[in-house]
């Protein structure tokens, strides 16, 4: 079977353009992780598109056609499998976005605190609190990084260390610490690279001990600006460089199981230390109440 992309990532087609072998991770129905060298490429039943995501729209079931461990051919703008070939010449390249601004201006405080509400809204009022928010680690994650952060302390934000706890903990094929410290890096390290600051990171082969290889692969993506149009959508929002914030918050939200809650989490409490290091309103410490408190 030959398909043709309709859109296909940056990386992607950069990583095209040359022959190397890949090998089939991860098989959904909707969705297959490739490993190709150090990076993963996304086949995606679908138009969400993203650096790294090759879109398809002829595809019913992705387990049909590919096997886990299974061998495949990369190059000359092609993936080929044993009963399927990709062809990305021709399709659209998608390149995100993050770190482009000219200028961040976060929302204020009472708009963020809006935002978080909505999130423990969406979570469901079976649960009063998310799963990442009763482990110890987040409670660490408060004092070391986020509540200095906002005082303009930023040592500490820069060390691995602080963020390893979180990591692999929570449910899902993505963890929710997983998912919210790809949110939080995202948004804080768009914010550096748009004013010229250091940017947080995280070694890939750390992560890598600490979670499944696909969502190491997601976080390591998420810190280098490479996100989903979605995403990326809510962190230029949540920063003031484009209107539709709570649109753009439940349209991320309503993903997953509670990935979409938890990768939320972090843009928003990202935005409000960027927010509290402008005005020193107290944005972290009122989201983190709305968050925490039962």
């Amino acid at each position: 079977m030959i398909l043709r992309a309709a859109d296909v990532g940056e990386l992607v087609s950069s990583f095209l353009t040359h022959a190397s072998e890949g090998r089939v991770r991860r098989v959904f129905r909707s969705s297959a992780y490739i490993e190709a060298g150090d990076e993963v490429i996304l086949l995606l039943r679908g138009e969400l598109r993203s650096p790294m995501t090759v879109n398809l729209s002829a595809v019913e079931d992705f387990g049909r056609l590919l096997a886990i461990d299974e061998r495949c051919n990369l190059g000359m703008g092609r993936l080929e499998f044993g009963r399927m070939t990709v062809r990305t010449e021709g399709a659209n390249v998608y390149h995100g976005g993050l770190g482009r601004d000219s200028s961040i201006a976060p929302l204020a405080g009472s708009e963020l605190v809006r935002g978080i509400v909505m999130l423990r809204l969406l979570y469901g009022a079976s649960q009063s609190k998310l799963d990442i928010v009763t482990d110890g680690s987040f409670r660490q994650f408060i004092y070391t990084v986020l509540l200095p952060l906002a005082e303009g302390e930023m040592a500490e934000a820069y060390l691995p260390r602080n963020y390893f706890p979180l990591i692999g903990i929570g449910g899902g094929f993505t963890p929710a610490g997983d998912d919210f410290i790809g949110g939080f890096t995202a948004a804080f390290n768009h914010v550096a690279r748009t004013t010229g600051r250091a940017e947080i990171r995280l070694p890939k082969p750390e992560l890598e001990k600490r979670t499944v290889p696909e969502s190491a692969a997601l976080i390591d993506y998420a810190q280098r600006g490479y996100v989903d149009e979605e995403l990326e959508r809510l962190i230029i929002s949540a920063f003031g460089g484009r209107p539709g914030f709570f649109d753009n918050l439940l349209q991320v939200a309503r993903r997953g199981h509670t990935s979409g809650i938890d990768v939320s989490s972090g843009v928003l409490l990202s935005a409000a230390v960027c927010r509290d290091r402008m005005t020193r309103e107290g944005a972290v410490e009122k989201c983190l109440s709305a968050l925490t408190n039962p």
